[in-house]
């Protein structure tokens, strides 16, 4: 790894910034940025925690 894009890595972990590494990757997260205008998220877990032991 070159230490340029090490730094960029490094940086985008401090400042909580997503790094896009490939196009698929990136066209993803846009058109979830897209969906999240116009809907909102669920804020229940997949799984109900009180079953685990």
């Amino acid at each position: 790894m070159l230490y340029g894009e090490y730094q960029i890595r490094r940086k985008s972990l401090e400042l909580v910034i997503p790094v896009l590494t490939t196009p698929e990757l990136s066209e993803s997260f846009v058109k979830t940025l897209e969906w999240l205008q116009t809907n909102e998220t669920t804020k229940k877990p997949l799984q109900p925690y009180e079953n685990l032991d």
